[in-house]
């Protein structure tokens, strides 16, 4: 994850003192790798959740882009890591896209 401000929140007292969760704003970009595929996540505005297995992008026009699968844009994007699922929030004057590969 990179952007200009980013806030780290640790588990709570007397957990392992894992991460918890992240906020991130500012030119966020968010890149999942392996050697299937690539995803890329960017916003103005990041939260990161570890414990759902979460990633909310908002503001700045969010736009998650899979090698594989193609690309999707929306006012707000929900991405669950765990079980690659993708919840897309549009708005009347600005409805989400996607666009789509074809296998």
């Amino acid at each position: 994850m990179k952007s200009i401000e980013l806030r780290s929140f640790l588990s709570e007292a007397g957990a392992d003192n894992s991460l918890d969760k992240a906020y991130a704003d500012g030119k966020v970009e968010i890149v999942q790798s392996s050697p299937a595929r690539t995803r890329t996540g960017t916003s103005e505005h990041a939260e990161y959740f570890v414990n759902e297995d979460k990633v909310i992008l908002r503001g700045g026009g969010p736009l998650l882009v899979d090698s594989v699968k193609g690309n999707t844009r929306g006012v707000e994007l929900t991405y669950f890591t765990g079980d690659d699922r993708l919840l897309v929030n549009g708005a009347p004057e600005k409805p989400a896209t996607s666009r789509l590969r074809k296998k």
